[in-house]
């Protein structure tokens, strides 16, 4: 289970959630991104997904609390983050303590706000949060979902015109 507020706050910080990047000028999405045809297929433990094959994947090692951590990175530079833990973890709370490492980290938060989504019929809960780093709009999003012997987190992290373009496929890779 979660210990305290300040050691979630120490493992998001440690999974890089706080800590957005800037985009290099070589990581800029294409004009036929969207179109891209061919998909790539991660299939570990209990996590499986599509995803376009020019974003990248990688697994995180596993501690007491996560079992399972894995980060897609768009060509962009935005990141989207699955962490599964145990059943009895509280989804709930650990998005609460991502927004709250978030807003404790960078002083220009804009807004924060309920977050919903409904995937395959079921409906999945938390906070989107929207803060300026460097001169750069940023979009995170955390929800959460109970299912099974696991709780999963989903953390999106990006700048706002790239979530606005990749919500969709986001919203598909959750499925």
């Amino acid at each position: 289970g979660l210990n305290s507020n300040s050691q979630m706050s120490e493992r998001i910080k440690s999974h890089g959630l706080t800590q957005y990047r800037h985009p290099d000028s070589t990581s800029h999405p294409t004009e036929n991104q969207e179109e891209t045809s061919m998909i790539n297929t991660y299939s570990e433990g209990s996590i499986q997904f599509i995803y376009p094959e020019n974003w990248k994947v990688s697994d995180e090692d596993v501690n007491e609390d996560t079992w399972q951590t894995v980060t897609l990175e768009s060509p962009g530079g935005a990141e989207w983050t699955i962490y599964r833990h145990p059943v009895d973890a509280d989804g709930q709370q650990i998005c609460a303590d991502v927004i709250e490492a978030i807003t404790t980290e960078y002083s220009m938060v804009d807004e924060s706000n309920d977050y919903q989504t409904q995937i395959d019929g079921q409906v999945l809960e938390g906070t989107q949060l929207f803060f300026y780093f460097l001169d750069l709009l940023v979009t995170v999003v955390c929800y959460c979902i109970t299912t099974g012997d696991s709780t999963y987190v989903f953390v999106y992290q990006g700048e706002n015109r790239e979530y606005d373009e990749n919500e969709e496929v986001i919203r598909a890779l959750t499925l």
